[in-house]
Formats: structure tokens, C-alpha cells, sequence
């Protein structure tokens, strides 16, 4: 961690922790304390605290959640150096774009606070619990992105301690959101919320004060853009963030990259012809059939069938570092580029990571070869089965795990042994509607050209089968709609949920709404 950090001076950070550490003892008062640090330390930075939290401080599961930032933070009044400022940082930058959800976060924290003093409006109540419930994208993206740079480079603090936290805030926002809903828990639910209320502004202030500093002082800029792209597939909560930082790269950037292209181009060639010299084939490219153990493919073929596998597919290696997932279209639960190369006990919440460990512990012994899960609902079956990776001497190489869709398998009956290709057309089709809609409902939401935010999707991806495979075509962002999860939220998602999960303004959603009605009638006509 320290070799990321400017002017790093670890005598000092040790002579702060002695002082801190008397105070929390009750050795010292807080005045007295906050003087000697005034005297002996002089300054610190966020990444500073953040490194004695790390390396001086015994780690206790809950920290995060019973250590309050405001006390924490008085014996460091006067100490702590506010580096660089959030609202310096470009549109788009992952750093702000953490900040300016918090920001309407916070904003919905008042409405809420409003409400709950008020009369019950079911409307209001519902689209203000609503937005609260996408703070839960906030959290899933810290964890599975930030969390995973902050990992290699030392600082995995957050992971342990943090996440904790996070857990503890989604947990609440559901169990308040379940309370709105029952006419005896909306009873109590001002005092409940209050609580709530402590915690989340109290994680967030967290985060602004040491998490968000501390990480752009470790994470450079070329790791900030390679996390978008993860960012943008998990979605973000309440905001549309711009690509001002994106589309940063300057020109001398470009032309550096396109150097070092070319110099590495150059090499490969080079050696290419040194190899043929000597009878050894060279000229490699990724479309060169290999020899693998049962037939000859080449490395975009074998990366074609894991794209096109009807199940997804992901790999932990023998050091329980995450190796590889499958990119499939139909994927269950959404992963990023992130999780590569990051131990798979930090791709977990802590009451979880026991049963991981477990059964690493149990197929890497011999004990066991295989585990498997279930998630039953109404709407979706999905089956998970963990299976132990051996070489052919039977030592422990790793863990494969996949996961898949069953709710259309559990549903079939009697045989097919014959080729029928209507039948297979509509398996397809029900697989993208959860009811099939009547002639008059189809007629009827045909006519629809106009969007509006409180419209529901579900009756136009009824109308306009396509509709969902041109949209994705359009952005990543839509892969999700492909997700057997989406199945949860089809009937009740809304053209505005849309637009928020997406990024795409309303504007932007009409204007290719409009695009494919008139490709749609353009197709009719010439049919």
C-alpha cells in the first residue's frame, strides 16, 4: 500500500497511532490528544489514517458499523489535510460519480424524513421507498469494483470491515421498505427510519472522508477507466453520469498508446521470423488451431463456446484467485472485469465466507467433489453446482462453478423426439414474456409510440417481441434484460426504471423507441 503513496513517512503514522490508540484507552483526554497530534504529527492525509487503520489496528468485524466518523474524527481536528476536491473531478469519473449518489441520496433521505411526518400517500410513499432501494446499486458496485482495486493495491480494509456495513444499510433499506408496504409497520416506521438514517449518512460520510480519498490517491487514472466499463454494466443509483471523463484521454495519450502498439507489433514479428529461421512455427494469431485435449480449436472458438454455453461458467484457481468467467448473453447474476484475479473470499459478504471456505477446504482435502444450490421462486428456478477441479493425478486445481436458468426445463412435460420448429419459436417467444398477451392486448399496445416514465415495459415487450434484442444490440447496458433475474422485476419495471438502470434519459429512450417503430414498419413493408 505504502508504495502508492506520496511522501510516505511510517515512523510518524506510528508515533499518530500511539497517540490515538492512548486516547481510545482513556490514557489521554480528546483536547489533550488533539494537541499532540497538533504538536508531533502536523498533518496526515486520508490515505495516512487509512494505512494506520490497515497495518496498527487490530481488525474487528463490526468497526465500521459501531466506530461513529464524527468521533472518530475529532482527535484528528485541525490534523487531517483536505487534498483534492470531489467536485474538481470530471463528469463520469468513478470517484464522483460515488459522490453525486450520495448527494441525491441524501436528497431522498429528506423526502423520506418529510413523508414519514405526513399523512400516508401510497404514491408518494412508494416512489420515495423506491429510490431509497437504488442505493443498493451504490453498494454492489463499491463492493465488486472499488473494493477490488483497493485489494492490489494493498488496502483490503474496506472489504473486511466495510462491507459488513454495507450489508447492514441494504438489510435495513429492505426491512424499512417491507414496513412502508403493512399498515401495523408503517406504525413505528419513523423510528426505525431515524436509526436508519444515523447509519446510512453516517457510511457515507465514511466514505467521503477517507474511502474516496484514499482511493484516488492509490488508483491511478488509467485504473479508474478501466473500471467504467464494470461500472456501467452494475448500473449506478439515481444519476445519469456523463462521459466527460471517458473521453479524456488526450491526443500525446493516443499516440503513446499507438507507439507502444507498434513497438510491441514490431517485436512480434522480429521473433516470428527468428522462430521460422529455425523450423519453429510462428505468426500466431488467436484464430491458429491448438491441440487441445479432445479435438483442435482455436482460442476464438474456445471463447465463442463459452460465450454461447446455454449455462454460465466461472473458475477459481488452486490459490482461490478468481480466474475466469463466462460472458454469456443470458448471464444469472451480473459480474465485471473487476473480479479477475481477486481471492474469492473477497467476492463474498463475511457471513458467507465460512461455507466458501468450507467447501474449498472439503474438495481441496478430497472429502467432496461437488455442492450444489438451489433459488426457488414463483417466477424463476435457478440451480448452482460448485464442482472440485482435478488433474489427472487427482491433485486439487481449482473450483468451477455454474449456474443456470431452469424455470423452462422444470416446465416441460411428456416427450419431444421430433423436429418441430414452431414449437421451438414459441419456447423462444415465452421465454421472453412471463404471460402470453391476447389478441386485443397485443392490438391495443401496438398502438403505443409515446413513452412516458410511469408507463410499464412489460406490455410493450409484449406487443413488440424484438423490441428487447434491439435494444441491447443498441448497449451493454440492456444485457441485463436477458438475465433470467429480469424475470423478477419485468411486470412491475417502468420506462423510468428503465431510464435510471440504464442511464439513457427519457429523450434518448424515445428517440430509439422511435427508430425501431419505424425499422419495424420499414421490415413490414417489404415483407
Amino acid at each position: 500500500m505504502k508504495e502508492y503513496m506520496s511522501n510516505f513517512n511510517e515512523e510518524k503514522l506510528k508515533e499518530a497511532f500511539k497517540i490515538r490508540d492512548a486516547y481510545i484507552k482513556g490514557e489521554i483526554s480528546l483536547d489533550f490528544a488533539n494537541a499532540q497530534m497538533k504538536a508531533h504529527i502536523g498533518r496526515l492525509t486520508p490515505a495516512e489514517l487509512a494505512y494506520m487503520e490497515q497495518h496498527f489496528q487490530e481488525k474487528v468485524e463490526d468497526e465500521c458499523i459501531s466506530e461513529k466518523i464524527d468521533e472518530m474524527l475529532a482527535i484528528y481536528d485541525g490534523v487531517i489535510i483536505e487534498e483534492q476536491k470531489f467536485s474538481d473531478l470530471l463528469n463520469g469519473h468513478p470517484i464522483k460519480n460515488y459522490v453525486d449518489e450520495n448527494i441525491a441520496i441524501r436528497d431522498v433521505i429528506k423526502e423520506l424524513d418529510s413523508l414519514l411526518t405526513k399523512k400516508y400517500i401510497k404514491n408518494q410513499w412508494d416512489e420515495a421507498f423506491e429510490k431509497l432501494n437504488q442505493f443498493k446499486i451504490h453498494l454492489s458496485r463499491k463492493q465488486n469494483q472499488l473494493y477490488t482495486l483497493l485489494e492490489k493495491k494493498g488496502f483490503d480494509r474496506p472489504t473486511e470491515t466495510m462491507w459488513l456495513y454495507d450489508n447492514e444499510i441494504r438489510d435495513k433499506i429492505t426491512s424499512i421498505t417491507e414496513m412502508s408496504k403493512d399498515d401495523n409497520g408503517r406504525q413505528d416506521i419513523k423510528e426505525h427510519f431515524d436509526s436508519f438514517k444515523e447509519l446510512i449518512l453516517d457510511l457515507m460520510e465514511k466514505e467521503e472522508t477517507i474511502l474516496y480519498p484514499t482511493s484516488l490517491e492509490l488508483i491511478n487514472d488509467d485504473e479508474f477507466r478501466e473500471m467504467i466499463s464494470g461500472d456501467k454494466e452494475i448500473g449506478y443509483c439515481l444519476i445519469s453520469p456523463k462521459d466527460d471523463y471517458e473521453n479524456s484521454f488526450t491526443q500525446l495519450h493516443r499516440e503513446e498508446q499507438k507507439l507502444n502498439k507498434n513497438g510491441f507489433s514490431g517485436f512480434k514479428d522480429e521473433l516470428s521470423q527468428l522462430l521460422s529461421k529455425y523450423g519453429v512455427q510462428g505468426g500466431w494469431t488467436e484464430d491458429t488451431p491448438m491441440n487441445v485435449k479432445q479435438g483442435i480449436l482455436s482460442l476464438n472458438q474456445i471463447n465463442l463456446m463459452f460465450q454461447h454455453l446455454p449455462v454460465d461458467i466461472s473458475y477459481v484457481d488452486e490459490n482461490e484467485l478468481v480466474a475466469f468467467y463466462s460472458d454469456t448473453k443470458h448471464r444469472v447474476f451480473p459480474r465485471s472485469k473487476g473480479v479477475i484475479g481477486r481471492d474469492v473470499k473477497n467476492c463474498h459478504p463475511k457471513n458467507s465466507v465460512k461455507t466458501v471456505e468450507e467447501i474449498i477446504e472439503k474438495f481441496r482435502s478430497g472429502e467432496q467433489d461437488k455442492v450444489e444450490f438451489w433459488i426457488n421462486k414463483p417466477e424463476v428456478f435457478i440451480y448452482i453446482l460448485y464442482l472440485a477441479v482435478r488433474d489427472e493425478n487427482g491433485h486439487f486445481k481449482g473450483v468451477m462453478e455454474m449456474m443456470q436458468d431452469c424455470t423452462h426445463i422444470r416446465s416441460l412435460q411428456g416427450s419431444q423426439t421430433l423436429l418441430d420448429w414452431d414449437t421451438e419459436n414459441k419456447k423462444e417467444n415465452a421465454n421472453d414474456s412471463d404471460t402470453i398477451a391476447s389478441d386485443n392486448q397485443v392490438e391495443n399496445t401496438e398502438k403505443i409510440t409515446l413513452l412516458k416514465p410511469d408507463m410499464k415495459i412489460a406490455p410493450i415487450l409484449d406487443a413488440y417481441p424484438t423490441l428487447k434484442d434491439y435494444m441491447i444490440a443498441k448497449s451493454d447496458k440492456f444485457k441485463m434484460m436477458n438475465s433470467p433475474m429480469f424475470k423478477f422485476v419485468r411486470k412491475t419495471a417502468t420506462v423510468d426504471d428503465v431510464s435510471k438502470r440504464t442511464g439513457f434519459s427519457l429523450d434518448v429512450l424515445q428517440r430509439e423507441f422511435t427508430k425501431f417503430l419505424e425499422e419495424l414498419r420499414d421490415n413490414q413493408k417489404n415483407v
